[in-house]
């Protein structure tokens, strides 16, 4: 357990500031994301980055070219659908869609970061990190439970 450190997601000045083709994307999010991807599940793919674009999660690539708000999107969406459904995730997006996208992002990675470091702040105090079973427990309930919160505030926000 003693393994176990926070991921980071990278902010905005870390993105790419050239204009980037889908092979190219997907590749970034295996580097940003790789981890958080559990064993057996599929990462990123064009039809689904496809998807998010025609859900107006993702803007529309300018002449099949992506930018750092696209890049920034995928992040967002992919770091929130291991928990949330799509529908949820619309709402969060929609929701101050007039923020500068920039300042948006970052505070979603300050956040992505801070709840990381939470996590493992309460496993170590609560006594968690000796046993991998206890940790995993743990760590699963404390994702339902917080999860159920999530779902609360996104129905607020229809």
């Amino acid at each position: 357990m003693e393994k176990l450190t926070p991921r980071t997601l990278p902010h905005w000045d870390e993105l790419p500031d050239f204009e980037l083709y889908m092979d190219q994307i997907l590749s970034l999010m295996e580097r940003y994301l790789g981890p958080s991807v559990a064993t057996g599940e599929k990462g990123l793919t064009a039809s689904m980055v496809n998807n998010y674009v025609k859900l107006g999660l993702v803007p529309s690539p300018r002449k099949k070219r992506y930018d750092r708000e696209h890049l920034s999107r995928l992040v967002m969406v992919c770091a929130l659908k291991t928990v949330l459904p799509l529908a949820a995730i619309q709402r969060i997006l929609a929701d101050g869609e007039e923020e500068d996208p920039s300042v948006r992002y970052n505070r979603f990675c300050d956040q992505f970061e801070a709840a990381e470091q939470d996590a493992l702040r309460g496993f170590a105090q609560g006594g968690e990190s000796d046993s991998p079973h206890r940790a995993a427990v743990a760590a699963a309930l404390g994702a339902q439970a917080q999860r159920n919160v999530a779902l609360k505030c996104c129905a607020a926000l229809q």
